[in-house]
């Protein structure tokens, strides 16, 4: 899968591909169709929160669609429901 990676707070993002996840019990793989960045998002990659764990993929705000599993989580499951 493709990736935007943050790997030093003020650097540009970096493309990266990285193996696709398999889904375990309960779990679906999604497609993601968009994603944006929150304002805690930007704040870590301009350097504005003290100690962030790097690297990391920002971005949990998405539009998606279903891509494999067989499980759904049920309905109000924090898992996923960003």
């Amino acid at each position: 899968m493709k990736a935007m990676i943050l790997e030093a707070t003020g650097s540009p993002l970096r493309p990266v591909e990285r193996p696709d996840p398999v889904p375990g019990k309960g779990e679906l793989m999604l497609r993601v169709e968009a994603c944006a960045v929150c304002r805690t998002d930007l704040q870590v990659c301009d350097g504005d929160l003290a100690s962030p764990k790097l690297p990391l993929v920002p971005g949990h705000e998405r539009a998606s669609s279903k891509r494999s599993g067989r499980e759904s989580p049920r309905c109000g499951s924090d898992k996923g429901s960003a």
